[in-house]
């Protein structure tokens, strides 16, 4: 698992999560599942491509 923290300028990139469970509706860094052999940056770019609009530099 792989969490992600974004910030710009005074911002910060959060989720909220699903609205069931133990830890329905709070917020959280967004998290991706990354494997034994996957490269971290290649996930990060592929999450945010499918999931935000923003652009990662």
């Amino acid at each position: 698992m792989l969490s992600i923290i974004v910030l710009d300028k005074e911002r910060v990139l959060v989720e909220q999560r699903q609205e069931s469970g133990l830890l329905a509706n709070l917020f959280q860094f967004p998290t991706v599942e990354v494997g034994a052999n996957d490269n971290r940056e290649m996930t990060k770019l592929a999450f945010f491509k499918k999931n935000t609009g923003l652009k990662w530099n």
